[in-house]
């Protein structure tokens, strides 16, 4: 058996993809196995023995936070004038600099081939005060690409798909714009937090037990970025998530940036409701956001369990994923 998709109901299926906090649209790539995406810029981006999970993932714009960079030229004059830029605006060249870096370090390969500009997705830099951490901003970013998507697709299925702050947005944002239901037909939702609050308490919890310490430093958040203070958070708006979706939390108990007791309580409260099936995957070794390329047992667990529920759903799936994750009982393992 190859990883070949099976689509048994020959359905037209899209994963709209939202991705980190001062991530690109690149980060999809631990998501799409050796076939890759192609970015909004035209090149193709692929991670190096990253499982195969995401079925027709659909980004439709990169997010007005992230400023992609053009490629360098090799006309020393404009070599020169870059490199002046570079220096003056010196925040923008280190966060080029990491974003580079983080791209080395995932094994992840942006191919130019058939780019259409000169941006490159290999390059950018974020502007931090675009940045809400799934709050209203970030709402609405996610409303345009389903509007963008349904625009494209009318009649497709949509399994919508985020990733630490994304996943937050995607549970904001289906909560509070009203999605058409009938599209919707699973959310998978790794290291989605409660609230921010809550998550910089896990942080900092002797720090923080002070209140004007914690509000200081919630002062901070929203002085440097778009976080507000009173915005919205997933526990807040449990009550208008769209029933009957299926859902499921991805975290690991080895994540230091959005704690596992943080997801496990906003999984248990939506659980809670009994208007959902909620699914809680607990990982044991990944941390923060390389759950699916860092640990091998966690990414064969991972990749297992989602094939199997896809299969389980009627979505397209791999099968030899899918029965690897029935033999294991993965689905009755992580149900709530």
């Amino acid at each position: 058996m190859d990883n070949k998709w099976i689509n048994q109901k020959n359905c037209d299926i899209r994963t709209l993809y939202y991705q980190g906090l001062f991530s690109s649209q690149v980060q999809l790539a631990k998501y799409t196995g050796n076939r890759g995406f192609v970015a909004t810029t035209g090149e193709h981006v692929r991670c190096k023995n990253a499982p195969e999970i995401i079925y027709q993932p659909y980004i439709g714009k990169e997010l007005d936070e992230v400023n992609l960079k053009q490629c360098l030229s090799t006309k020393k004059i404009k070599l020169l004038f870059q490199w002046i830029r570079k220096i003056i605006f010196f925040s923008s060249w280190v966060q080029e600099l990491i974003s580079s870096a983080q791209l080395k370090k995932w094994n992840v390969f942006v191919d130019r081939c058939h780019a259409h500009t000169r941006k490159t997705v290999g390059s950018f830099s974020v502007l931090w005060k675009k940045c809400d951490f799934g709050q209203q901003k970030d709402c609405a970013e996610h409303k345009k690409r389903y509007e963008k998507c349904k625009k494209e697709h009318p009649d497709a299925g949509l399994v919508f798909y985020g990733v630490s702050r994304g996943s937050a947005t995607t549970f904001n944002s289906a909560a509070l714009n009203k999605y058409d239901r009938s599209r919707l037909r699973l959310f998978i939702l790794e290291s989605c937090f409660d609230s921010i609050p809550l998550v910089l308490n896990n942080w900092y919890p002797r720090m923080l037990s002070y209140s004007f310490l914690s509000n200081m430093f919630l002062r901070l958040c929203s002085f440097f970025t778009g976080f507000e203070k009173n915005g919205v958070s997933p526990i807040n708006v449990l009550d208008s998530f769209p029933p009957g979706v299926p859902v499921v939390f991805i975290s690991s108990r080895f994540d230091t940036t959005v704690p596992f007791l943080s997801v496990q309580n906003i999984a248990h409260a939506l659980a809670g409701r009994a208007k959902n099936p909620v699914y809680f995957l607990a990982l044991n070794h990944s941390d923060h956001p390389t759950y699916t390329i860092e640990h091998v047992e966690d990414k064969k667990i991972y990749l297992h369990f989602i094939h199997a529920l896809y299969k389980e759903l009627n979505l397209p799936y791999i099968e030899k994923y899918a029965l690897a994750g029935e033999s294991k009982g993965l689905l009755d393992a992580f149900r709530l």
